[in-house]
């Protein structure tokens, strides 16, 4: 399948395939309206949903498709980054390596499962925080640029858990407030600034 490995795939590559479908809703879209004009019969994907719709009936429902796209493309970015952080600590297990493979170490032999290590609250994410904080060739606009990038995944998190969970509770956040360039460019700057830590600290380079 497409994206059967997360922790490989590119933001852009998942971005590529949201316009890829994207094109493909418009045109379905166009195609419905083109029926109704016309008084020929929808697909038969569409009758259920839209037999005797009007146009504007049909915005709405290809709207509420284009929403759900865009969250299933938010929910592959994230599920992509997670892949890849986890797969990373997993590599930097070695607990006389330095301070942050000890720390990514003993999280990993606390937990039943390898997955249930939390990313933050005390998790991989946090460690590598904590790692940056020991940095010592790093001005302060430096190490706060690159704690604000580490830790904002953790807002898009909440997304995932959303949608895990069933949606019976409203995010603090409108759920358009997490578009899938937005999350697209945070994972993108997570990634940036793992791989600045890594350089600076003469560790094992961030895939």
């Amino acid at each position: 399948m497409l994206f059967d490995q997360p922790e490989t795939l590119e933001p852009d590559d998942i971005l590529d395939w949201h316009a890829l479908c994207t094109a493909g809703l418009r045109r379905e879209r166009l195609d419905a309206h083109t029926c109704l004009e016309s008084s020929a019969p929808l697909p038969s994907y569409l009758a259920n949903a839209l037999v005797g719709a009007t146009n504007t009936e049909i915005d709405r429902y290809f709207k509420s498709c284009q929403q759900e796209l865009d969250l299933s493309a938010v929910l592959t970015l994230i599920a992509g980054a997670e892949a890849r952080i986890r797969l990373d600590a997993q590599r930097r297990t070695h607990p006389s390596a330095n301070t942050l493979a000890g720390r990514l170490t003993f999280l990993q032999s606390q937990a039943v499962r390898v997955w249930g290590v939390p990313l933050y609250k005390g998790g991989i994410l946090d460690a590598w925080k904590n790692h940056v904080g020991t940095l010592t060739n790093l001005s302060p606009r430096e190490r706060s640029r690159i704690l604000t990038a580490i830790g904002g995944l953790k807002d898009v998190l909440r997304v995932r858990h959303w949608v895990a969970h069933g949606r019976y509770w409203q995010l603090n956040r409108n759920i358009e407030s997490y578009p899938p360039t937005t999350v697209a460019q945070t994972a993108t700057s997570l990634y940036a600034a793992l791989r600045e830590v890594a350089n600076y600290s003469g560790l094992m380079a961030f895939a």
